[in-house]
């Protein structure tokens, strides 16, 4: 089953690291405050993800980046993970348009 990491930018500017299998549904819950890490710092935007085939996959890397935020950095360098424009227009899709299509088979480094 395909899993998926992403990056939230919440209020206070710091980050905010999650892994799931529905990336689209995952960040809206995010966005209306159904999420109890996330609701207390709103608003929240997606500033990046990356795409895994397994999800296990996406959870070890979820893990991995909430280590080492070097780790996290060089994959942004590398083009690894999806940068998408900070902030969406409402009711626009965090997936929608061609940021969509051109998400990669990541692959750990």
């Amino acid at each position: 089953m395909k899993g998926y990491v992403y990056i939230l930018k919440v209020r206070n500017g710091n980050r905010y690291i999650g892994s799931t299998i529905n990336l689209e549904k995952r960040v809206l819950e995010h966005m209306r405050g159904k999420v109890f890490s996330t609701k207390n710092k709103l608003p929240v935007t997606l500033m990046a993800y990356r795409f895994f085939e397994d999800v296990k996959e996406a959870s070890l890397w979820e893990k991995k980046y909430k280590k080492s935020h070097g780790q996290l950095e060089r994959d942004i360098k590398k083009g690894i993970l999806l940068l998408t424009p900070d902030g969406l227009p409402a009711g626009q899709s965090p997936l929608g348009g061609a940021a969509h299509s051109s998400v990669g088979r990541a692959t750990p480094s």
